[in-house]
């Protein structure tokens, strides 16, 4: 692919309950067009854009709200958006919807190239 858009996501989370594992942010982004794909991410058919949060989910205290930004960087063009946890030893994916979900769908987005100055913002506050 040619140049890269940049995008970031802001969440809020507002925790239920202590978590005593350090997870992994599980966030899937699928293109429209697979031509925007890196050739390594092909046979995936998604970019894996997988990563910790700033501060360590095995930190956060039971009925805190925590901000967690992510930034990133994919080829321009239209992407949906998948989100949830995991642990990065294991294979176990946390539970983030009430229909026993792994993954919330966060929606499908626009990534283009912009002023350094300029970003699309996405903001999504799941419950845990």
């Amino acid at each position: 692919p040619g140049g890269q858009g940049v995008f970031r996501i802001t969440w809020w989370f507002q925790v239920k309950s202590r978590m005593r594992v350090g997870y992994k942010i599980f966030l899937p982004a699928y293109p429209e067009d697979l031509a925007a794909l890196p050739e390594n991410r092909a046979k995936h058919k998604f970019v894996n854009l997988d990563h910790f949060p700033e501060t360590a989910t095995s930190t956060w205290e039971s009925g805190a709200i925590v901000r967690h930004v992510f930034s990133g960087r994919v080829a321009p063009g239209a992407y949906r958006f998948l989100f949830g946890f995991f642990e990065s030893e294991g294979s176990g994916r946390l539970v983030v919807k009430t229909d026993r979900s792994p993954a919330v769908e966060m929606g499908r987005f626009n990534v283009t190239t912009l002023a350094p100055e300029s970003r699309l913002s996405i903001t999504s506050r799941p419950r845990l």
